[in-house]
């Protein structure tokens, strides 16, 4: 066999150079399986997830907002649910800091009235 030849039945061989395909429509994707030709190959990517400096950094952190009202008060939010409100920030950001204890990694802001954002830091 010449070298062309050997290297595609070698691929034959071992089961490379298939194409995946959709099990509803049988459209072909673009990347071969399991072959370096078409695109790089993965590894097995479990040992990263026992390594505590990777997990920590891959998880995601909540964000608490407390956010001033035209009427003078503050509303505790997550996302676009407001918790409640308070009428001083600080009670707002007690209340924040409590909530925001149990959901670790976690954010906590400011947003006033005029438009400013202050970072209060992390819980």
């Amino acid at each position: 066999m010449h070298g062309d030849q050997q290297d595609d039945a070698q691929q034959r061989q071992l089961g490379r150079g298939r194409r995946c395909r959709r099990q509803s429509g049988g459209s072909t994707l673009g990347s071969a399986v399991g072959s370096g030709v078409h695109g790089p190959r993965t590894r097995d990517l479990r040992p990263l997830g026992s390594d505590p400096t990777i997990v920590e950094a891959r998880r995601m952190a909540w964000f608490f907002r407390a956010i001033e009202q035209v009427d003078g008060r503050w509303a505790c939010s997550h996302g676009r649910v407001v918790i409640d409100q308070h009428d001083e920030l600080f009670e707002a950001l007690d209340h924040l800091r409590d909530v925001a204890a149990t959901m670790s990694p976690a954010e906590l802001f400011v947003h006033r009235l005029g438009g400013g954002v202050e970072n209060i830091g992390s819980v």
